[in-house]
């Protein structure tokens, strides 16, 4: 029981940090969403130069493209980006129990603004897809699309894009099959993000409603499946930042574009990974704490 509390309350400092991560990310970062790129375009003159030394150091770990792509797509910034800063902020609240418990309207607030903010981003995640904003679309020219996604497994994006093309008789990923299947990946773990929070606001509704107390142990389980899904995205920074700081610490060029590619891809599948363990070990600890409570 003793082990229990202390992995929920690490993870809870981990989801938290990840959170503020996040939020200073998108805000202060160079990119172009962010504050340092509107201060770089606006009015002011003295500041468009540190913005682009910034961006210059960036480059070492991810194109400068991947950086600046959204100028040209405001949309996408109001949709997708910019929401996620009030997504990072209100998770939290949302996992302390002392919030649940002491401030339950608050929370069901909390919860609805968290889907309206969900949908949002989902929509920005269609007009990525839409207008072939994924990294490997439109951030390494020099590459084909299903080219160097992975430096940790190269077989496995090609092998699994064959074995897709198998399964639907040639009707799916015929043109660049481990590209296929990386798109696949991502937009499953997008679906799998909106899902996990729908099924966490009816399981809220049917408990408000007046059903079973089994449902709000439900609501409970879904809704952190969806902030460990959201949160995947914060971990594949830091497994970016780990990957070119490995690389620096052994005098390995990863500047190049197909290391980078690949570090990139591999810290989004790695970082969807361990948060979706992560979720489930949570989810696990807070049943036995259900199940000790009920016996003592």
């Amino acid at each position: 029981m003793e082990s229990s509390k202390a992995r929920l309350l690490a993870l809870y400092l981990a989801a938290t940090t990840l959170c503020a991560m996040m939020i200073s990310w998108v805000i202060f970062a160079p990119g172009s969403c962010t504050s340092s790129f509107i201060a770089a375009n606006g009015p002011a003159k003295g500041l468009g130069g540190g913005y682009e030394t910034q961006l210059e150091s960036w480059t070492r770990f991810v194109p400068r493209t991947l950086v600046t792509k959204y100028r040209d797509n405001t949309l996408v910034c109001l949709l997708h980006v910019l929401p996620s800063v009030l997504w990072s902020g209100l998770v939290p609240f949302q996992l302390n129990p002392w919030f649940r418990n002491r401030r339950p309207r608050l929370h069901r607030l909390f919860g609805r603004v968290l889907m309206a903010v969900t949908a949002s981003m989902t929509a920005g995640y269609v007009m990525i897809h839409v207008r072939g904003l994924h990294f490997h679309q439109n951030d390494f020219p020099t590459l084909k699309q299903g080219e160097g996604l992975s430096v940790l497994a190269p077989w496995f994006w090609p092998w699994l894009g064959r074995c897709i093309h198998a399964c639907t008789f040639g009707m799916a990923g015929s043109n660049d099959q481990a590209a296929f299947a990386f798109v696949t990946f991502e937009t499953c773990a997008a679906v799998y993000w909106g899902i996990t929070l729908v099924l966490a606001g009816c399981y809220a509704w049917r408990y408000a409603t007046g059903a079973q107390k089994l449902h709000i142990i439900r609501h409970r389980s879904w809704a952190i499946r969806h902030v460990a899904a959201g949160l995947s995205v914060a971990t594949q920074r830091v497994f970016i930042g780990a990957s070119h700081g490995w690389c620096r610490l052994n005098s390995l060029r990863c500047e190049d574009p197909i290391p980078q590619k690949g570090i990139f891809s591999d810290s989004l599948a790695l970082g969807v990974l361990t948060c979706v363990v992560a979720g489930e070990v949570a989810i696990r600890d807070l049943r036995v704490l259900d199940t000790r409570a009920k016996v003592d």
